[in-house]
């Protein structure tokens, strides 16, 4: 290059007009990406799902948030506000969908009322309702809405309690539920916000699977993904203190938290341990204590009768029934978690200040490889992770994952059960992300060869 083009490539003109070509393209591609949601909206008025549209439409999505972050990387950390600025419109638009493929936002309204008029949602059965003529009518038409009546709630003590304001705010408001998970969704940007540069926080805040299902599906998974988010950051700043309350709060919303707590407080002083331990209990003693129980009798009626969308389990209980395979599955998930410990306590750092990030994201994808239930949800967990280190097949997990959604009842077919696949689906799911890890050692082994 000649000293000519040298001057050239760092004129200000140049510099001027790059700026408002990526300016362009992050709005033009923002737009785009808002028309697509606002047609969900739409669709999930019709009276039947139509999963053809749903997949074509968040397919779209994921081209247009790829080909934003691919074209646009080195501009993205001066666009980081904009960035922000559209993940909120996203979401916004999410508080104007009824849920979508789902039904299980009508179940926290439910326990809502529930711990609001009986002191706990927990041990009392949806079904005992069914013949009760004094509910209120909109209480009366959450209940039409909620599955699986005859088990009991599967939402721990944090999460009802969240259900319990947005009901005291407004009693049975979908909208109502759908702001209070909205402002944690927002903590959980404004959080990233800070502690990402510009393309990875575009990786996590545009991702078109969280969106659909934290803002669109409205699940309850935003409360503790939220939570982990800010665990994470004062895990940056060695305020572990405040991790271990985050992680207490975090495991009191969803068990599944639990996995993380080795990871995210390791071997912290004994405060830490005692800090979370402390937020635990505050949560679980009051309905304890009221003779309620907990979620665990919901959360084991759940797993002992119910399988969907699971890979290594399926294969297991393919070959030795439902029984063996989930002993030999928790087996197998236990030993993967302790190897991820054990061979990640050292993992590389991330920050200047010399703070070694857990691999949550290893930690979850053990539990997902060996669990009977992967619900497309469950793959936000492996996000807030994979924004520091940044893999590939997280993010084509979410990519592919939405297939998890052609089962007998969307496609309504006549000869395939309500919540069973097509015989291509898991396969095109986890061949694909197996074919993602692959590539991502691949890389690792190229990285590190002298």
């Amino acid at each position: 290059m000649t000293n000519t083009e040298i001057q050239y490539s760092s004129s200000p003109e140049l510099t001027f007009d790059r700026n408002r070509h990526a300016f362009l393209i992050l709005h033009v591609s923002g737009c785009l990406f808002s028309l697509l949601l606002i047609s969900w909206v739409y669709i999930n008025t019709l009276p039947f799902h139509v999963i053809g549209y749903f997949l074509l439409s968040i397919s779209i999505c994921f081209l247009i948030y790829g080909g934003t972050f691919f074209s646009l990387s080195k501009q993205l950390n001066r666009l980081i506000l904009p960035v922000f600025l559209w993940a909120i419109i996203f979401r916004c638009i999410g508080l104007f969908s009824e849920p979508m493929l789902e039904d299980d936002p009508y179940r926290y309204l439910w326990d809502a009322f529930v711990f609001s008029n009986y002191g706990s949602p927990f041990g009392i059965l949806p079904s005992e309702f069914f013949s009760n003529a004094s509910l209120p009518e909109n209480i009366d038409n959450i209940l039409d809405y909620v599955a699986y009546p005859d088990t009991p709630t599967i939402y721990g003590p944090f999460s009802q309690w969240v259900f319990y304001i947005a009901y005291l705010i407004q009693p049975g408001s979908l909208l109502t539920l759908k702001l209070v998970f909205f402002a944690f969704d927002v903590a959980c940007l404004s959080v990233l916000f800070r502690l990402l540069p510009g393309k990875w926080f575009l990786l996590f805040a545009w991702n078109p699977l969280l969106i659909k299902e934290l803002s669109f599906s409205v699940h309850h998974d935003v409360i503790a993904i939220s939570l982990i988010v800010i665990a994470l950051y004062s895990y940056t700043h060695k305020r572990y203190l405040l991790v271990a309350f985050c992680m207490g709060l975090a495991v009191a919303s969803k068990l599944l938290a639990l996995v993380l707590v080795p990871f995210m407080l390791q071997f912290k002083c004994i405060r830490s341990w005692s800090v979370f331990a402390i937020a635990v209990m505050l949560m679980y003693i009051p309905f304890l204590a009221i003779g309620g129980g907990t979620e665990l009798k919901g959360l084991f009626a759940f797993l002992q009768g119910w399988e969907f969308n699971s890979s290594v389990y399926g294969l297991i209980s393919a070959w030795f029934g439902h029984s063996a395979a989930s002993r030999i599955s928790l087996i197998m998930m236990s030993l993967g978690l302790l190897i991820v410990f054990l061979v990640t306590n050292k993992a590389r750092t991330d920050f200047d200040n010399g703070t070694n990030l857990p691999r949550g994201d290893w930690a979850i994808g053990v539990v997902l490889l060996f669990s009977s239930v992967v619900n497309p949800w469950y793959i936000c967990w492996l996000l807030p992770f994979a924004v520091f280190y940044r893999h590939t097949w997280p993010w084509i997990a979410t990519l592919v994952m939405p297939l998890s959604y052609v089962v007998g009842l969307n496609i309504e077919s006549s000869s395939l059960p309500a919540y069973n696949h097509p015989a291509w689906v898991r396969p095109t799911i986890y061949g694909t992300i197996f074919l993602a890890i692959c590539f991502d050692l691949f890389k690792y082994q190229k990285s590190v060869k002298p």
